[in-house]
């Protein structure tokens, strides 16, 4: 999924690595994410492929977190995102209110995938489908399985 705030965005090539990605001196965005992909893909990868590799990685760590930082920064401080709808991600969409209770919480937080809290305080945090009685009963067999299988003591 393309970060769509970067694309468009063009990045200069370094003079070494100009040989290697045919003398251009500048690559657009979708252009670093294939060679990127190639690269990654590649078996049999020479030094220099690493050294490309390592340069396109880092270009686009850097001019993602250049557009993701001062979202986070309003996502967090409570400001209003400047997306259509006040979100700072992404455009927002209508929802069917009719069908949504907004004060209820969605369940036991799964901390098997988001145990940050932060994720919680901003309600972004995967939930549990399953109810609380059912996670109970799949322990209680478990526990009665491992207790079936051992031997007893005289």
């Amino acid at each position: 999924m393309p970060n769509h705030d970067l694309v468009g965005k063009t990045f200069k090539v370094p003079e070494k690595f100009k040989g290697d990605l045919n003398g251009n001196s500048s690559m657009t965005y979708s252009n670093m994410k294939k060679v990127k992909s190639e690269l990654d893909n590649k078996q049999g990868k020479t030094a220099s492929d690493h050294d490309l590799l390592r340069w396109v990685d880092g270009e686009l760590k850097q001019a993602a977190n250049t557009v993701d930082a001062p979202k986070r920064v309003r996502k967090e401080s409570g400001a209003t995102g400047k997306k259509e709808g006040g979100n700072n991600y992404k455009k927002t969409h209508s929802k069917d209110r009719k069908n949504v209770n907004p004060t209820a919480i969605g369940g036991l937080p799964d901390v098997r995938t988001m145990a940050k809290p932060e994720n919680i305080a901003n309600n972004t945090v995967d939930y549990v489908k399953e109810s609380a009685h059912d996670e109970m009963n799949k322990i209680m067999y478990l526990i009665e399985y491992m207790n079936n299988d051992k031997p007893k003591i005289k």
